[in-house]
């Protein structure tokens, strides 16, 4: 007859199999040269998400590593074509604040104000991104003047200037269809003045000229109209229509 382990024994046969199994093997940690080749063939190869975990963990396992501002930068580009707002905000943030003097803080500049334009909305809504976008553009150009990334910056910045170009000339012609001329020439002026009326002058300035001529105003409207035709964007229809109420403004 077999004879049976002592209760203790099992127990402890029981516990040690438990704990054993419990246990996890720690993986090595990556050699820090081949995950960084690893990292940069994904950022390379547009694998955004696979960029996105690689410097992330070379961000945690090699803090304070000379390459840092590199892996904040292509960490937050990786989140940016993902959608990952925030994630990319921040972290441009950090290039350029805690590195300011990388070779990678005006392109972290310049991609913050893309992060900003690319959020954009439909100029008939809000344009909080697109304003946010022309702020950071002003204020690169004021940062790095001798960067070979202004004229990239520049186009940029017209960009932006045309999108809130279009919404005050629209803000314009709701003013204007309530009768509330005050504050639509309020607008159209903003949409010059302020945005240089970036592809759309000859319609702000075709839409001023009407409320010169309700207004009265015939040597305002005069000019204005004149003006206006003088811009490429006026369309066809627009320019017969000027051409129209400068007649009538000679008969007067």
């Amino acid at each position: 007859m077999r004879q049976r382990a002592p209760l203790a024994t099992l127990l402890v046969i029981v516990v040690s199999a438990a704990a054993g199994c419990g246990r996890s093997v720690q993986a090595p940690r990556a050699d820090r040269t081949q995950l960084e080749a690893t990292a940069d063939a994904a950022f390379t190869a547009s694998k955004w998400y696979d960029a996105n975990a690689l410097y992330t963990e070379l961000l945690f396992d090699y803090p304070g590593a000379a390459d840092t501002d590199l892996y904040l930068y292509r960490l937050a580009v990786s989140c940016a074509r993902q959608r990952m707002w925030p994630e990319a905000e921040f972290n441009l943030g950090r290039v350029i604040d805690e590195y300011p003097h990388s070779d990678l803080s005006d392109e972290a500049s310049l991609e913050l104000a893309r992060v900003y334009w690319d959020q954009r909305r439909d100029y008939r809504r809000d344009q909080t991104e697109v304003s946010a976008a022309l702020d950071k553009l002003v204020q690169f150009a004021q940062t790095y003047p001798g960067s070979d990334l202004l004229p990239e910056a520049n186009l940029l910045a017209d960009s932006c200037r045309a999108q809130l170009a279009k919404r005050s000339l629209f803000v314009g012609r709701f003013y204007a269809r309530r009768n509330l001329d005050s504050a639509a020439l309020l607008y159209y002026r903003e949409a010059l003045d302020d945005y240089g009326g970036v592809g759309c002058t000859g319609q702000i300035l075709m839409s001023m000229g009407e409320l010169y001529m309700k207004s009265g105003n015939a040597y305002s409207c005069r000019t204005t109209l004149e003006r206006a035709l003088a811009e490429p964007d006026l369309s066809e229809e627009d320019r017969a229509r000027a051409s129209e109420m400068l007649s009538r403004l000679e008969n007067m």
